[in-house]
This record gives structure tokens, sequence and C-alpha cells, in this order.
């Protein structure tokens, strides 16, 4: 099933491996606001893990906690029992496309966040100089 979602990543992004083969995963959050049937209107957050098997660790480097991502994929749910064999259903989403969501900035502070020390090659719109614009 084909799905799209923006979100919130709730942790950094982990390289795991399996067979041989890497992939990163993260978790993205999607908060709604829901009107109960008594009237009251509620915060809702949808929890949904993301695994992507084709990825640069230049990317990776900037899926932090909190950054606002674009995902596409196809949707499925995973069923497994935790360790007092209680059955637990969630939501999964085999990524074909993550696109960072927002300015370059942010993204630029949030990889700074993760490396610290790591040198930043974003500027802001307002220290850009005209001659560097391509057209």
């Amino acid at each position: 099933l084909p799905v799209s979602l923006i979100g919130n990543l709730g942790a950094d992004a982990q390289v795991k491996s399996k067979n041989g083969s890497s992939f990163l995963c993260f978790n993205v959050a999607h908060t709604a606001r829901v009107k109960q049937s008594n009237g009251e209107v509620v915060d809702q957050t949808q929890w949904v893990s993301v695994t992507m098997n084709h990825y640069s660790d230049n990317f990776a480097k900037y899926l932090v906690r909190g950054t606002k991502v674009y995902v596409y994929g196809k949707l499925f749910c995973r069923i497994w029992r935790d360790a007092q064999n209680t059955p637990n259903v969630g939501l999964n989403v085999l990524a074909d496309i993550v696109e960072l969501c927002g300015s370059k900035s942010d993204a630029a502070t949030a990889a700074a966040t993760a490396a610290p020390g790591a040198k930043s090659s974003a500027t802001s719109p307002a220290k850009s100089n005209a001659n560097d614009l391509p057209f």
C-alpha cells in the first residue's frame, strides 16, 4: 500500500545491518488535532517506523531527533510479542523517498547538534551574496 507522510523524527536515525546489508531506521511522529465525541479537542500522535535501504552516510547525519521529513514508500503492519508475550502491532514504511522539510539552516543546525564540532556549509539568507545566485 503506497503511503506519503510528513512528521518529525522521534530520535536520531540508526544504521543497522542484517545478512550483510545495511539499512537506516528511524521513527516518524505525526500529530493531528481530533475532536472527541464530548467536544473536547485533543492531540493524537501516530508513530510510524521507517526503514530505508538506499541511503548515503552524508544524508543519514541530517536525520536527527526533531527533524521534519517527508516519507514516501510502502506501508505494512508488523506484529510482534513483547517480553510479557503480549501481541503488539506497529505501522511500518519501507521508504522509497525521504526528503528533509524546512530550511537549509534548520538541517545544518540539526546536523551540527548531532555531530558537535562539525562544520556547517549552510549560509543564512541574510548573509548570502547576490552574485552567488544561480541565474
